[in-house]
């Protein structure tokens, strides 16, 4: 098969999004098919290059999308676009289908809104390009529990929804890598460790507080700005906290991997969150997770085994929940690393894919929609 990928960003993206798309894209690869994905110009404005053979076209905004699409759709067996509440998506998803091609559609998330603005722009964009976009799709492939409810709230039918969650190449976590974090950053204590970028849905001053009143630990934060980390520096220096929390941008794989195996626990504090590939990442290290119960958290960490969740902003609710975490750190993670390799791989879950575009071409069997008996 040939697959086109469409989403908003590249892989230069350092989002949970674009992993999902370029650790499918890799799985489709290693089993025989092509894979192409085509985005929006960033900084290095438009053109063509390979990323783990994966073909990525860099186009000028919704323009350049319909003329790719113009030219080539042809050439796809299916286009699977992803993200919700991105006209890019929305448009590329329109034009397919209006081409003749199959379409598949991965919302991600339907994150809350944060104000009335934007709760007022949410509202308008669900009910004209959200609802055309469920329409368009053959198949929806929703992540989470969460994400199917969403879904169908703005229009989704049981037969077009598949439930398929995110996944990673478990196999990567296997082997620990040489490195050893702390000492080549100098990190003398024991750390509780944030992943993601900062940005204000992530909520990581929220983190910096809490530590303030976790003095047995450092607080390590590795991520992308995405226009919140200047905020982030100011609140650890107002508590005087510059030695305690320490700030990576852009690790590789290897150094990331060494930090997830190092770490007492993952923690986060996120406002709205769909199923973090972060979360996934550090189960597969045999390290539990104290997160927010909000969004997807819940489907993947289950309270009291792999990990332990909170209500949202609940400062006190947080350390209960660290402390308990780190009282039971040995069992929890041996069963975050089972639950991953069982549930959220995609040596299996990339199958299951498949077979959904096999199903929208003819190739395979029917199956049967998601939640139905």
């Amino acid at each position: 098969m040939n697959i086109l990928f469409v989403n908003r960003f590249s892989f230069s993206y350092l989002g949970g999004v674009e992993f999902h798309i370029l650790n499918l894209g890799r799985q489709l690869l290693a089993r025989g098919h092509q894979v192409t994905l085509v985005c929006g110009a960033d900084q290095e404005g438009c053109g063509e290059l390979q990323v783990d053979g994966i073909r990525v076209v860099k186009v000028r905004g919704l323009l350049g999308l319909c003329g790719f699409l113009r030219k080539e759709a042809c050439r796809f067996d299916v286009v699977h676009a992803h993200m919700s509440r991105k006209p890019f998506s929305a448009c590329g998803l329109l034009l397919a289908r209006g081409l003749g091609r199959k379409t598949v559609f991965t919302p991600h998330c339907f994150y809350p809104a944060s104000g009335w603005v934007s709760n007022l722009a949410k509202r308008a964009y669900d009910a004209t390009l959200t609802a055309a976009s469920l329409r368009a799709a053959d198949r929806v492939l929703s992540l989470t529990l969460q994400d199917l409810r969403d879904a169908l709230q703005h229009g989704l039918t049981p037969q077009q929804s598949r439930l398929v969650p995110n996944s990673i190449d478990t196999e990567r976590f296997r082997v620990r890598p040489e490195l050893c974090f702390r000492a080549q950053h100098g990190i003398e204590r024991n750390y509780l460790l944030h992943v993601g970028r900062f940005q204000e849905q992530k909520c990581v001053p929220f983190l910096v507080a809490q530590q303030a009143l976790l003095p047995e630990f450092d607080l390590v934060l590795i991520g992308q700005d995405d226009g919140a980390l200047g905020g982030v520096r100011q609140c650890i220096e107002r508590l005087g906290l510059a030695t305690r929390i320490h700030v990576f941008q852009n690790l590789g794989f290897r150094e990331l991997h060494t930090a997830y195996c190092e770490a007492a626990l993952l923690v986060m504090a996120s406002r709205s969150e769909g199923l973090p590939t972060v979360i996934l990442e550090a189960m597969a290290c045999g390290l539990p997770v104290v997160a927010p119960a909000v969004g997807g958290i819940p489907y993947v960490v289950q309270h009291g085994v792999t990990g332990l969740v909170y209500r949202w902003g609940d400062g006190e609710g947080y350390r209960a929940c660290v402390a308990e975490a780190l009282r039971r750190r040995t069992a929890m993670g041996q069963a975050a690393q089972a639950r991953v390799g069982e549930r959220f791989s995609w040596k299996h879950n990339a199958e299951d894919i498949l077979k959904i575009y096999g199903e929208l071409l003819g190739l395979g069997g029917r199956r049967q929609p998601a939640g139905a008996a």
